[in-house]
């Protein structure tokens, strides 16, 4: 059964996410430049731009994620939560 749930998250779970986000969004997009470098379709100077790509990335979705919680703050104010699903466990503040 699929429960959906009004939620809005803190400031470090936003920022957690968009890390983890950026990260693989910068690993994809590393293994594509690579892919393509070995074809010869994309020429890359040093193999260093593969390997900062990921941490690069990751910076600049924080970067956003800083720029843009403000943002998300009042949006999850004005429609009281956003629409979130999927799974969910509780944990207590011990824990965490």
């Amino acid at each position: 059964m699929k429960r959906k749930f009004r939620s809005e998250l803190d400031f470090s779970s936003v920022i957690k996410i968009a890390a983890i986000l950026g990260f693989g969004s910068g690993l994809v997009l590393s293994l594509l430049l690579l892919l393509l470098s070995m074809f010869q379709a994309v020429g890359i100077d040093s193999l260093a731009v593969v390997i900062k790509l990921p941490f690069i990335s990751t910076l600049g979705f924080i970067l956003n994620t800083l720029l843009g919680y403000p943002f998300y703050k009042l949006y999850c104010n004005k429609v009281k939560g956003q629409i979130v699903s999927g799974k969910f466990l509780e944990v207590d503040g011990e824990n965490v």
